[in-house]
């Protein structure tokens, strides 16, 4: 598991499958070409009030559109960089999603057309259906469960300054082999964010005899952003 995490953050735990039910990362379609970037924050359980930190950035980005059966569809690309120790790790992924799917309550991924993800970097890059998702069927998905949403309140963010940012709340479930998890989500949200998303905590749960125990716990705070974004994965020639 913590291995799983440590190759693409969350692969592991937040692989969710073709019944994806999570907003996740993606609650607005943005102009082609906008990204943003994250500054992840992670902690992993090795004891009890024991944990260890892991430290990255996710670049999310829209570098393209097609026309598939006669639906508009958008590339989003991930690029995430992790660091634990003195280890790194550099995955990058895009899927080609339908647009209608980018927005509140849109199940981008479950309805996703095709995709790429490349673990290593010397690596080409594989189908994704010939590889573990990692965690793009939660960053790329659909409605909570549990849905709460908050009030706006005033939040500081280090570039886009001060917000009047909405909150959202909820849980997913889900069975991976023979492992059920739960993770629960408190995102704050605002326009401004080209993919809605300001900043969000995710903590993932693992059922462990009969009861869910901390996993790894997770922060995103968006950090940059801007236009002209071009993909950084080459696909495979046919």
């Amino acid at each position: 598991m913590i291995r799983s995490l440590l190759l693409f953050s969350v692969a592991a735990s937040l692989t969710i499958g073709q019944s994806a039910i999570a907003d996740g990362l993606a609650y607005q379609l943005p102009a082609d070409g906008a990204w943003l970037k994250y500054e992840i924050k992670m902690k992993i359980p090795r004891a009890p009030e024991e944990f260890r930190d892991a430290r990255g950035t996710l670049k999310m980005s829209s570098v393209g559109k097609e026309t598939v059966d006669g639906k508009a569809c958008r590339w989003i690309e991930f690029a995430m960089n992790m660091k634990v120790g003195e280890r790194e790790q550099e995955i990058v992924a895009k899927v080609l999603v339908p647009e209608a799917d980018m927005k509140t309550g849109g199940k981008p991924f479950e309805n996703k057309v095709r995709g790429w993800i490349r673990k290593r970097a010397n690596q080409d890059a594989e189908a994704l259906g010939d590889r573990d998702p990692g965690p793009l069927p939660a960053f790329l998905a659909g409605p909570l469960q549990g849905e709460k949403k908050l009030d706006a309140t005033e939040i500081t963010n280090a570039k886009l300054g001060k917000l009047q940012a909405e909150g959202v709340q909820g849980l997913i479930e889900y069975k991976e082999r023979d492992r059920k998890y739960r993770v629960t989500f408190d995102s704050r949200k605002h326009k401004k964010s080209p993919f809605g998303v300001v900043s969000s905590k995710m903590k993932v749960e693992r059922e462990s005899d009969g009861e869910f125990q901390i996993e790894v716990e997770i922060e995103f705070e968006l950090i940059d952003l801007g236009t002209g974004a071009k993909s950084q994965l080459q696909e495979p020639t046919p």
